[in-house]
């Protein structure tokens, strides 16, 4: 009996210690997708991501951009265990079509990439937008995989909702103008 349980101390620690150790398995989480039904079209929403760029409530700056792409700087704060993230972002611009984008530099994570997607309507005046976003936080602790995530789904659930308020917000203006001039006996 001695002998049983002196042999089974190997499995048992093997287990334990593999609880704590970041498994291959999680290094390579699966993309983090969430979509919203926009009222406006590709070019507004298009826009609203670009404003999301310089967003202060996120602490997110431009610090460069020749066009087509862009650099942003990004300090996020109360992020599980780490707290405060330091994060230098690559954004490739397909206009009214996609943006991609990449973490060239960070203190804490170790990769993160992911893409928006716009796709209009046959009528050309609501976009499904759907974020896609890939992340290695580097975490090694128990339910790193899980954290991340419910992290990861909630900033993108917010990031959505800033770009339809804003691309709706600035379609309805464009068309209280349009009224307007047209109501006034202009050209539309």
């Amino acid at each position: 009996m001695r002998m049983a349980s002196l042999l089974a101390w190997p499995l048992i620690l093997t287990i334990c210690v593999g609880l704590y150790l970041p498994s291959p398995a999680l290094a390579k989480l699966k993309p983090i997708s969430e979509s919203v039904e926009i009222k406006a079209p590709p070019k507004f929403v298009f826009d609203a991501i670009r404003k999301e760029r310089d967003a202060k409530s996120v602490r997110r700056k431009t610090i460069a951009f020749d066009g087509r792409v862009a650099k942003i700087d990004e300090q996020l704060t109360n992020v599980p265990v780490y707290g405060k993230v330091h994060c230098l972002w690559e954004e490739t611009e397909y206009p009214y079509q996609k943006i991609d984008y990449r973490m060239i530099e960070s203190d804490k994570f170790k990769e993160a990439y992911g893409s928006w997607m716009l796709n209009a309507s046959s009528d050309k005046l609501t976009t499904r937008l759907e974020l896609k976003n890939y992340i290695d936080t580097n975490l090694s602790i128990p339910f790193a995989d899980q954290v991340t995530r419910r992290e990861t789904l909630d900033s993108e659930k917010s990031r959505l909702a800033r770009v339809k308020s804003t691309a709706e917000a600035d379609y309805n203006k464009e068309i209280q103008t349009k009224v307007q001039v047209t109501d006034a006996g202009g050209l539309n």
